[in-house]
């Protein structure tokens, strides 16, 4: 599968590289086609179909989308990618709405709206998933990396998106997938963040995610 990766920092370095190695053809975008990051990732990764070029080129490319950028440039990214490019692709959304300030983590957009839906509602024709989100980078393609089985959750408008979605998540590992409904479920996931930065903070290592145990 042809799969266009947007963004450089750690969170699409690791999924591209996973998605490579499941025998995906994988272009990573980024703002300029020299991008260093993403020239490194390539030449890395010349084992398997991996190749860089700009956001417009990864989004033009892919028969599915990452969006893995930073919550703040999200919107802009889209933009420079073109939102024609999305259309009909399923949007795989790791993003979250952070900001940083005196006052410590907040998020600049929550309880009435979600990143991701203002991403939707920029690309109204394509489909976006939440997913990932929750958890550091390393544990969204090791999910045992930990010992134990981990929870990882999703949202979305597409039933038939989200079963896509799912089948990429069982191959990076995951058993415990919960569907938390509609994008508008995407609000909730986002909301996690600031406790989690706080975990982070207070242990000084993100290695820890969510594990929901229930009966019946």
């Amino acid at each position: 599968m042809r799969i266009g990766v947007l963004g450089t920092g750690t969170v699409g370095i690791t999924l591209a590289t996973k998605l490579a190695q499941l025998g995906n053809e994988v272009k990573m975008g980024s703002r300029s086609a020299d991008n260093k990051t993403a020239g490194d990732w390539a030449k890395a990764n010349m084992g398997h179909k991996a190749s860089h070029c700009t956001f417009e080129e990864a989004a033009k490319f892919g028969e599915m989308l990452v969006l893995s950028v930073h919550g703040n440039a999200a919107l802009e990214v889209v933009g420079a990618a073109k939102p024609e490019n999305f259309k009909g692709k399923v949007v795989i959304d790791t993003c979250n709405p952070l900001e940083f300030g005196p006052g410590g983590v907040k998020l600049f957009v929550s309880n009435t709206e979600s990143l991701s839906e203002r991403i939707q509602a920029s690309v109204p024709d394509a489909k976006v998933v939440k997913t990932l989100n929750t958890v550091n980078a390393l544990l969204m393609t090791d999910p045992k990396r930990l010992g134990e089985e981990l929870t990882v959750f999703m949202a979305g408008n597409d039933e038939n998106a989200k079963k896509h979605v799912a089948e990429f998540l069982k191959k990076f590992g995951w058993n415990d997938i919960i569907d938390l409904g509609g994008l508008e479920a995407s609000r909730y996931m986002e909301m996690l963040l600031p406790m989690l930065m706080q975990l982070g903070s207070m242990w000084q290592h993100p290695n820890f995610g969510f594990r929901i145990v229930r009966k019946g």
